[in-house]
Formats: structure tokens, C-alpha cells, sequence
């Protein structure tokens, strides 16, 4: 009974709305009336103003807040398309670095003729230590050749066909060169990479050789394989083995065989192969 009353109410009362507010478009001026409703009818009609004034400000809030959304996304894209960016920018740096380094040796005085390559694939196993080059036999490189980067020797290539090159790296345990000590001339060999390490292993003709950790080790021209000169890299740590009758160093190579890109094949004087 009192819902039916209050909806019947709240209808009258929508009614009288409507008639004052015809009747004040139609009169020239204010009617006792039309003041009398007027007052009457304020709480109501300052309902609906105020009701109708909010729901607006919550649509205009969501609306700002939908903006906002908006806006933090197409930063967010741009942020990320800007990291992008700069992410190539680095690598094309780093690049430039590498094959800037790379041609300073190959036109350093006296080093041998050589062909620059670019590594396309690596070994996939750790046993076995290799990478392809994009040169071949086409391109005048053979089996036996010496292969370089700007900081050191990483290897020698094993098979070759028209259009590519098989390296095998030092950090095989089936690579060899002929090393020398270049703080107090001892010569050794370098017999491969020690399985499970980053390290070569050299050991030293001599049980007596004077090597200690910091040493530089290069190629000494022995084996006829690796030109005198290049660079091997630094002893890290010395020892004996066969109850010590043969001194050997670990060596930290000079070339990061694990990362490389671009390399030199060494084919001119003093090279030499099978």
C-alpha cells in the first residue's frame, strides 16, 4: 500500500514538473502560480538537477580515466619501440667495433693476405668445437688455413667446400699449434682446450720454463700451420703432470671463441698447409 502510494505521488509530482515549466515558457511574466509551485516544487526539481549534474561528473571522470588508459598504452608501445630501437643501434655499434678492429689488423704492416668471413653456424655439442664460415674454395681458402679474429688465433679450417668452411676452434681437445712464452721465450705446445673449461692447455718443452700466471702466449711459427705472431692470450695458472717431469699453464684465450662473428682466413706469405 505505501510503494502504491509513493509511485503515485512521485507521478503527480513529475506531472507538476512538466506544467510549470510549459507554463513558464508560455507566460510573458511570473504568475502568483507559477512562484507558488515554484517553491513547492524546488526540492524536486533540485533533485533532478543534482542527480542529472552527477551523473555527467561520473561520465566525464570515466571518460578522463579512459583517456589515461589510452595514453599509458601508446606510451607504452612507444617506450618499447624506442627500447627496440636503441637495442639495434647497440649491436650496430658493437658491429662497427668489431669489423673496425678486424680490418686495422688486416691492413697492419707485414700481416699476411687474408679473407674476411662471417660466421653462420656454430657446433652444436661442446665436444666438438667448430664453426662454418661463409667462404669457401671459391674464394681461394683451403684445408689447413689458419683463421683469426682482432684478438687473437681461434683456429684452423678442417673441411672446406665452394661456398663455406669448416674451423676447428683451439678449445677442441683435438686442436694443436706451436706457442711460445713472449716474456721469456719458451717455446710449447698448445694441445687443445681443457675439456669443461673456457682454458687452452699449453705444456712447455722445457720442465724448468720460467712461465707464470700473467705470461702472454702467442704462436711461435712450429707446426707450420700458425704464422709467428698471433695472438693466444695469457697463462692463468701453471702446473705439472707425469710426476712432474712436464710443465704445463691453463691460458685464457685472447679470442672469445664462444661469441664469434667475423673473422680472418689467413692465405698469404708465411701460411702454409697440407
Amino acid at each position: 500500500m505505501f510503494f502504491n502510494r509513493y509511485r503515485r505521488f512521485l507521478g503527480g509530482a513529475a506531472v507538476a514538473i512538466i506544467l510549470v515549466l510549459a507554463m513558464s515558457k508560455t507566460s510573458q511574466g511570473s504568475s502568483p502560480w507559477t512562484k507558488w509551485t515554484g517553491v513547492v516544487l524546488s526540492p524536486f526539481t533540485w533533485s533532478v538537477e543534482t542527480a542529472t549534474g552527477t551523473v555527467h561528473g561520473v561520465g566525464a571522470d570515466l571518460g578522463r580515466i579512459a583517456g589515461l588508459a589510452r595514453a599509458n598504452r601508446d606510451l607504452r608501445r612507444e617506450v618499447a619501440a624506442l627500447s627496440a630501437k636503441n637495442e639495434k643501434l647497440v649491436r650496430a655499434e658493437e658491429e662497427n667495433v668489431r669489423l673496425r678492429a678486424l680490418l686495422g689488423l688486416k691492413n697492419r704492416p707485414g700481416f699476411p693476405s687474408s679473407v674476411a668471413a662471417t660466421v653462420i653456424a656454430r657446433s652444436p655439442s661442446q665436444w666438438f668445437s667448430y664453426v662454418i664460415i661463409n667462404k669457401g674454395t671459391a674464394n681461394g681458402l683451403r684445408v689447413g688455413l689458419p683463421v683469426t679474429d682482432s684478438q687473437g688465433v681461434v683456429g684452423e679450417i678442417e673441411s672446406v667446400t665452394p661456398g663455406t668452411a669448416t674451423v676447428l676452434l683451439l678449445t677442441d681437445p683435438q686442436s694443436g699449434a706451436g706457442v711460445v712464452d713472449r716474456r721469456t721465450g719458451e717455446d710449447g705446445v698448445l694441445v687443445g682446450g681443457l675439456s669443461g673449461t673456457e682454458y687452452y692447455k699449453v705444456e712447455f718443452f722445457s720442465r724448468n720454463a720460467a712461465v707464470k700466471v700473467g705470461d702472454p702466449i702467442g704462436t711461435s711459427g712450429l707446426g707450420n700451420v700458425f704464422p709467428a705472431g698471433l695472438e693466444v692470450g695469457k697463462v692463468v695458472s701453471v702446473g705439472y703432470r707425469n710426476y712432474g717431469l712436464v710443465k704445463y699453464a691453463l691460458v685464457q684465450p685472447a679470442a672469445a671463441t664462444n661469441a664469434l662473428f667475423h673473422v680472418l682466413v689467413l692465405t698469404g706469405a708465411g701460411v702454409h698447409g697440407p
